[in-house]
């Protein structure tokens, strides 16, 4: 019975993790605008996200950089539901 509660249990602990990152990878941050701007940087975290090897340096206004950086993360094949990479 033990084995059993065991095996479930790291069974839940992998569909709530999988579900953070669906989540996360959908969700955040999260971008407010429609601006020609604001659709160029999506584009960009779009595409260096899907090379997560390349190195990213990011020269924007420090209020944003968080964000952005956080964007590239979370978009990236290596998130796994954790704020660090």
């Amino acid at each position: 019975m033990h084995v059993v509660n065991a095996l479930e249990s790291v069974r839940l602990k992998k569909e709530v993790r999988d579900l953070q990152e669906r989540y996360l990878r959908d969700n955040l941050p999260l971008f407010i605008g429609q601006s020609h701007a604001v659709r160029e940087v999506m584009e960009f975290v779009t595409a260096v996200a899907k090379s997560p090897d390349t190195p990213v340096l990011i020269e924007e206004r420090p209020d944003g950089k968080e964000l952005i950086a956080a964007a590239i993360h979370y978009r990236s094949p290596h998130f796994r539901g954790r704020s660090s990479a």
